[in-house]
C-alpha cells in the first residue's frame, strides 16, 4: 500500500529495490528502517537501511540486532530478530516505499497494514551502526 504520510525517521516500512540492481545490492521487497529526517521529503527521497532476516558472519559494528518485539507484527512473527545492515545505506523515491501488510480483517475481508517507528534506543542503536559504516567521526570533519 503507497504510504498516506511522509515517512518519519524510525519508520519501519518495505522496499521495492530497483530491478536494474544487481547482487550483492538488494534486489528484492525488503524491509527497511528510515533514517532520514521529514526535510528530505520535500524531494520525494528516503535514505534508508535495509534488514536481513540472516545473521552476519560475523557480525560487525555497522550490524546491529532488533529483536522480533520490534519488528512489525506480521514480520516479527515469522523470525526472533532482523538484523540492521547498515553498510548499505539507501536513499529512494518515496514510490518505492510501502507500509508492512499485515493480514487480513476476518469480518470485512480487507488488507490491514502496519505502521511501525523504532524507539529512540532502537534508533539511536541503528544511527550508530550507520556511523560506523560510513567511518563517521568528529575527526573526519576536521
Amino acid at each position: 500500500m503507497a504510504l498516506k504520510y511522509p515517512p518519519r525517521l524510525g519508520d519501519i516500512l518495505m522496499c521495492e529495490f530497483p530491478a536494474c540492481f544487481a547482487p550483492p545490492e538488494m534486489v528484492k521487497l525488503r524491509p527497511v528502517i528510515v533514517i532520514s529526517r521529514n526535510a528530505q521529503n520535500n524531494l520525494g527521497l528516503a535514505t534508508v537501511v535495509p534488514l536481513s532476516t540472516t545473521a552476519p558472519v560475523p557480525p560487525q559494528d555497522h550490524h546491529c540486532e532488533i529483536e522480533a518485539r520490534y519488528l512489525p507484527p506480521s514480520l516479527g512473527a515469522q523470525v526472533q530478530s532482523a538484523w540492521v545492515k547498515a553498510d548499505m545505506v539507501y536513499t529512494l523515491s518515496v514510490n518505492r516505499l510501502s507500509l508492512v501488510q499485515g493480514p487480513r480483517n476476518r469480518q470485512t475481508g480487507k488488507r490491514q497494514y502496519e505502521q511501525v517507528r523504532l524507539d529512540l534506543t532502537r534508533l539511536t542503536l541503528v544511527k550508530r551502526c550507520v556511523a560506523n559504516a560510513l567511518v563517521i567521526t568528529p575527526e573526519t570533519f576536521m
